[in-house]
């Protein structure tokens, strides 16, 4: 794409105009660009220079970046977008002196990088649409400089109020059962050695279902920030799995942080409870905490490291972690037959997360999400799928041998194995339909809640 260049004429003098466009104060950054700039925090302020982080929002797209201005004093301004999906780009701004006032001419460079989740969401109208927030943003400084009153410039999709969104959906509830279901098995082995306590386990999975929620919410806000939903919106071949609450504006960021941080409130709550005769539940938790930190968080954010190390993270979360808690909140001891239980089920989990990844790879690898779809194709991440539900189905076959349960549980190793033909249909690299991905995806899910069930009924038993 071209350079998109738009300039106005400001009828004030050139001193007073490069001043309004370099220290912008809150009221100009949110209140005089309240259509598109939803949120502003100032960084770092030197003579020459401004950083700052926004989230910008307009035709219904909305991200979260970091940009740098360097100063030219009443000549340029040169802004470079440090962070975000527009990661690279740089904006020019040229002030020249007239008769009348003082001419500022704004030049956008759009990376190649870039380009494409914008092409892919606004076709042909890309230049125009670019054309015109730069003729929207030149004016609103204008206007602003020269004592008009403000206009109102509304793009289509524009956000709609927070209140409207589903929480069910927000917080993605639809993933409770990858929580539910490692917490009901590690109480059921408890059951199975005469050891169960029903307020015991209400507070657990209260507790476990909180905590997800908040997991979910923060995966939303890092992958917003990484960029990784701006490219599955843009992407035909691509399905959304977060909320898209925040890419809509149906959430501000600063509103997910404090939802999460209620989740997270409400989660501790019901842990200080069962803490109180049970010493290691805050060590369990902070487990959970830490493999959910190093799968999301910036710092580490193994999930777009990739190549397995999300799922080696997903294991620990889903599996050993939640299944021993549950069984420790139980009967106040930890044992490797719990340890065991819960390197199983966890298989299934990250099972379940490797088929999501067949939905948006496209996406992933064009975001630097390096999930093992992203890094292998579709075509060996379909043989090893395969793999890791023949190991899930094995190793749950074993669970009569390992746990002394009616040899009937070993049935419970056939369902995995039924995702196998699932496997051999998304392994095509040219099939642009997610249809089949998420027809893998559920029967993963299911496979993952069945399994579990049997399993847990034979240990209760």
């Amino acid at each position: 794409m071209e350079p998109v260049e738009v300039s106005r004429e400001i009828l004030a003098p050139l001193e007073k105009v490069f001043a309004h466009f370099v220290s912008p104060s809150e009221r100009e950054r949110l209140t005089l660009h309240q259509e598109h700039v939803k949120e502003y925090r100032e960084l770092d302020r030197g003579e020459k220079h401004l950083a700052y982080e926004f989230v910008f929002q307009s035709y219904g797209f909305r991200f979260w970046g970091k940009a740098r201005e360097e100063f030219e004093p009443c000549a340029k301004t040169r802004i470079f977008v440090e962070a975000g999906p527009l990661k690279d780009a740089i904006i020019d701004l040229l002030f020249e002196p007239t008769e009348k006032g003082t001419l500022v001419r704004q030049i956008t460079n759009v990376p190649e990088k870039a380009q494409g989740p914008l092409r892919r969401l606004f076709g042909t109208q890309l230049v125009s649409r670019v054309r015109a927030l730069t003729a929207v943003h030149l004016d609103q400084h204008g206007r602003d400089l020269e004592g008009l009153e403000p206009k109102t410039y509304t793009t289509a999709g524009e956000a709609r109020a927070a209140a409207a969104m589903d929480f069910l959906r927000l917080v993605r509830a639809v993933s409770a059962p990858m929580i539910l279901f490692p917490l009901l098995v590690g109480a059921a082995l408890a059951a199975g050695e005469g050891t169960f306590s029903g307020w015991r386990l209400a507070l657990t999975l209260a507790g476990g279902l909180l905590a997800l929620f908040a997991g979910n919410l923060t995966n939303d806000i890092w992958d917003f920030e990484g960029g990784a939903d701006h490219a599955t919106l843009g992407s035909e071949e691509s399905q959304m799995t977060s909320s898209g609450a925040l890419l809509s504006g149906g959430l501000s960021k600063r509103g997910a942080w404090i939802l999460t941080a209620g989740l997270l409130g409400g989660a501790t709550l019901f842990g200080a409870i069962l803490t109180l005769d049970r010493p290691l539940v805050p060590f369990l938790a902070l487990a959970g905490a830490a493999a959910a930190i190093l799968y999301q968080a910036p710092l580490f954010r193994l999930s777009y490291v990739g190549r397995g190390l999300g799922e080696i993270c997903v294991w620990l979360a889903f599996g050993p972690i939640p299944v021993t808690g549950a069984y420790y909140v139980q009967t106040g001891i930890i044992t490797k037959e719990s340890f065991t239980l819960g390197a199983i089920a966890g298989l299934g989990a990250a099972l379940v997360l490797y088929c999501h990844h067949f939905l948006h790879w496209r996406s992933d690898r064009e975001a630097g999400k390096m999930s093992p779809i992203a890094a292998m194709g579709p075509a060996t991440g379909a043989k090893v799928g395969i793999l890791l539900s023949i190991l899930f189905a094995a190793s749950l076959a074993a669970t009569p041998w390992l746990f002394g349960i009616p040899g009937w549980a070993a049935l419970s190793g056939l369902i995995p194995l039924l995702l196998i033909p699932t496997f051999l249909r998304v392994a095509n690299p040219e099939e642009k339909s997610t249809r089949r991905a998420w027809l893998l995806v559920q029967r993963a899910g299911a496979a993952f809640a069945a399994s579990l069930t049997l399993v847990s009924y034979s240990l209760w038993k």
